[in-house]
């Protein structure tokens, strides 16, 4: 991995300053050309009592091999003087690639895993103290937490929740390719991926001792590139769509509205268009729901679409299917979620709670019995015009006497059906309380006198609900007299 980084550098060599050396020779001796001890080309002829000037630069031998010191002869005479030693050079490089592939589009795009790789060694002639590596990302990425890593040295920031520099402390690094330092880490894509430029950008800074001021730190190199400049990879233009609904708070039994789904496009790249399927639970079986189909143009990046759901509400709507389901979904469209689900709440009275009760007050062989019926809406939607109908037990030997009380709205006794019979209005959380009597007559014979009432609303079927009242034996005594006539 070092040696394919290494080959793709830019290798920005760091040479050593030139420096001009200043021989002057002091003997009156005949005019002799200096040369350097080791054959390279002579320095400019000198004369007795005169002076010469030359420069050593990295493309000399001594500099090249580290040499601390330049040996240069005239004549009979010579002359040295210190070399000063080349600073380290540290070479590095970086790289950026597809490590993990979310959406499997073989694409960098949005949500995607990114790995970066550097590669630093010492091409110097002296060791390189105290270095350390700094990197901050781009703002539409983010640090995979635990995935910087080093070969040497200490990661001092970068795996924490939340990190978004890489800090490393490499500490010495000698000279040569044997003593190369990899760091890698793992970068996340934001999705949705924000508008504008598709280029994600990263540069990171070596830097050490011999480092003296900020300016001269060496920045991480791109090496796909002829120049010195950060590293960048380009995303993929994705779209990435998302629903939304603006759905009415309470809807009546009976009642059609709209509902206005919000498509989304939070990607960087223009959706081209297609199909919205919507469907709702009323219009469900076991097996399917009954699907409408929209049409739905391009929406660009960072764009919204509308369109419009009709949802009819049954009349009368059947208990427990107060919560309606609506569902969005854009099927074979790999960029749009999975269907999207909202729920819609129906208000409507619920007459369910509505009940009744008996008693009985012994009249010498008569017994009177009292029912007190009570009307409840325990429901979150008034319910105007209510009915209920109350049928005491068809029985020989027990009648309807009449309607005591009625809390609200009207009772009153249908002698052809039998039936009390109560209209009016049961509001929310409201109880209608209506107490009527019936008596036996003598001779009725022990029974279950089973009553059933119901209550009904145009919005919700009919309840139906029975109270039953065992009806006991009597003990009856008769006095008999002997050839007595009436």
């Amino acid at each position: 991995m070092l040696r394919r980084l290494i080959d793709r550098m830019y290798v920005r060599v760091l040479v050593c300053f030139a420096y001009l050396f200043l021989i002057t020779m002091a003997v009156p001796l005949a005019t002799r050309a200096a040369t350097w001890q080791s054959d390279t080309p002579s320095v400019t002829a000198m004369t007795p009592s005169r002076s010469a000037s030359f420069s050593v630069s990295a493309d000399d031998a001594p500099a090249r091999t580290g040499l601390s010191s330049v040996v240069v002869s005239v004549g009979a005479g010579s002359a040295s003087v210190l070399a000063p030693d080349c600073p380290p050079n540290l070479i590095a490089a970086k790289i950026v690639t597809l490590s993990t592939d979310v959406d499997e589009d073989g694409n960098v795009s949005p949500g995607d895993i990114l790995l970066y790789t550097v590669g630093m060694y010492n091409d110097g002639s002296m060791t390189a103290t105290d270095v350390v590596f700094s990197d901050t990302l781009d703002s539409r990425t983010n640090l995979v937490t635990g995935t910087v890593q080093t070969t040497q040295g200490t990661v001092l920031e970068g795996n924490g929740p939340g990190d978004r520099s890489v800090f490393v402390s490499i500490g010495d690094i000698p000279v040569g390719l044997s003593h190369a330092v990899i760091i890698s880490f793992q970068a996340a894509i934001a999705n949705p991926f924000p508008p504008g430029s598709l280029a994600i950008t990263n540069q990171g800074i070596v830097s050490s001792t011999q480092v003296i001021t900020d300016t001269d730190n060496p920045y991480v190199d791109d090496p796909g590139t002829d120049d010195p400049d950060p590293t960048v990879i380009t995303v993929t233009a994705t779209p990435l769509l998302s629903f939304g609904a603006d759905v009415p708070q309470c809807l009546l039994p009976g009642a059609t509205s709209g509902v206005t789904w919000t498509i989304t496009n939070e990607g960087n790249g223009a959706f081209a268009g297609g199909v919205v399927t919507t469907t709702d639970s009323f219009n469900c079986t076991d097996s399917a729901c009954q699907a409408t189909g929209h049409v739905v143009g391009a929406i660009a990046g960072q764009s919204t679409y509308t369109l419009m759901q009709q949802v009819t509400v049954p009349q009368p709507l059947p208990y427990g299917a107060e919560a309606v389901t609506l569902t969005a979904s854009m099927p074979g469209v790999s960029s749009a979620p999975s269907p999207y689900e909202v729920n819609l709440h129906v208000c409507a009275p619920d007459l369910r709670a509505s009940d009744a009760t008996v008693s009985s007050t012994k009249v010498f062989a008569h017994e009177m019995i009292s029912y007190t019926w009570y009307l409840r809406n325990t429901g979150d939607a008034d319910a105007f015009g209510a009915r209920g109908i109350f049928t005491p037990a068809n029985v020989p030997l027990y009648d309807f006497v009449d309607v005591i009380s009625v809390t609200e709205g009207a009772a009153t006794w249908d002698a052809n059906a039998r039936q009390v019979v109560w209209e009016g209005d049961l509001l929310i959380s409201d109880t209608v309380t209506v107490t009527f009597r019936t008596a036996s007559s003598f001779g009725l014979k022990h029974l279950e006198l089973t009553s059933p009432f119901e209550v009904a609303h145009p919005w919700r079927p009919v309840f139906t609900k029975s109270v039953n009242y065992p009806y006991p034996y009597k003990l009856f005594l008769m006095l008999v007299v002997r050839n007595a006539t009436p």
